[in-house]
């Protein structure tokens, strides 16, 4: 009997792709190099949208290799071509990604309160981010809080 391996995927947002995707797994395996990530990937390919740019879904073979990239991307993605706005997650299920939008906007609310970068969610959670003695806070930008599409309908629709 064959076992069969796991893939682990995450995914890119907000990337500048070219038109072609010919270039996406060396794209890819760029990343991975950037976040010092040894192994191969499994694959990447780009998921269409109706609107905007697609997302690019990243798959590896091992779970420590998805850590990697997620606690490293953000510090390396300035220096990857067409990254410098990408933003960086894992593949959720339906209910994870409720909790995580749910979280994040907990976390902008208290951050937009603070004046500053004081939260962020970590596994699903608002928390509250550990500065070493005597490091900066990291810059905020107060951000309006975004409503849904079904929040927007029946607040239109009660008015």
């Amino acid at each position: 009997m064959m076992l069969r391996r796991e893939i682990r995927p995450l995914f890119l947002d907000n990337v500048e792709l070219p038109e072609s995707a010919s270039t996406d797994g060396q794209f890819g395996q760029e990343v991975l190099n950037a976040c010092e990530v040894q192994d191969k990937l499994a694959s990447v390919f780009r998921l269409q949208r109706k609107a905007g740019p697609p997302l690019l879904k990243i798959q590896l073979q091992k779970k420590e290799d998805v850590r990697k990239i997620m606690s490293s991307f953000n510090k390396i993605k300035s220096n990857i071509q067409g990254c410098s706005t990408a933003i960086i997650h894992p593949d959720l299920s339906k209910p994870e990604r409720e909790k995580h939008r749910a979280a994040w906007k907990e976390a902008v609310m208290k951050n937009n309160k603070a004046g500053k970068f004081v939260f962020t969610v970590r596994n699903l959670e608002c928390v509250k981010v550990q500065y070493k003695e005597g490091e900066v806070h990291r810059p905020w930008e107060i951000r309006e809080a975004r409503t849904s599409i079904i929040q927007c309908t029946i607040t239109h629709s009660n008015a």
